[in-house]
């Protein structure tokens, strides 16, 4: 056992939190989101979402087929992410991603949600959206976010579940002018004579 004044290492909390099937991990998340709510650390009025990939070790050989670990509290059987932790991949990308709604003034996350590495964060918006059931959407002044969640679509959505606006940065793939504008200043030969 423990004496009650030893501090926990981080491997002995880390190997507990592998036992815990992960719809008791999001439990613990969502109170845990509450609680600085609470406390009033997390506001919830103005939020950002972004995205990072988190690389993880890969088999080349193996591509994604079917699941050969039939295991419990995976995310699912078939998911990608369980193929991943198991050094299977998709197409060229090894590893996750992890898909972020942060409290802007905190800077704590609100919501999470982990994919497999190629996913698109456009795809994420609204399920990141529904994900941060622990702030009032209702209260939310302003969801920042860059070109990579530049959908008109969803941030109409977006608009409608929260009191403000949803912002998001132009995808210049998106808009003609700054597609232009784009490929005159990446070649040099393009660009008007200065007087």
């Amino acid at each position: 056992g423990m004496k009650e004044q030893e501090d926990l290492h981080y491997t002995t909390l880390n190997n507990y939190f592998l036992t815990l099937p992960i719809a008791d991990l999001e439990v613990l998340f969502r109170q845990l989101v509450s609680h600085l709510r609470c406390k009033n650390v997390i506001s919830g009025k103005y939020l950002a979402m972004d995205a990072t990939h988190i690389f993880a070790w890969a088999n080349k050989s193996n591509k994604m087929c079917k699941n050969p670990f039939q295991e419990l509290n995976s995310y699912t059987d078939d998911s990608v992410l369980h193929f991943a932790q198991h050094g299977f991949h998709l197409d060229n990308f090894y590893g996750y991603k992890c898909h972020l709604l942060i409290d802007c003034e905190s800077e704590l996350p609100v919501a999470v949600i982990i994919t497999s590495g190629e996913a698109s964060d456009m795809a994420q918006i609204i399920p990141l959206m529904e994900c941060a059931t622990s702030i009032n959407l209702q209260e939310v002044h302003r969801v920042l976010g860059d070109a990579g969640y530049d959908n008109a679509d969803d941030i109409e959505v977006v608009n409608r579940m929260i009191k403000g606006k949803m912002i998001v940065d132009t995808n210049p793939r998106r808009n003609k002018v700054l597609k232009i504008m784009k490929i005159m200043t990446s070649n040099p030969k393009t660009l008007p004579k200065p007087c």
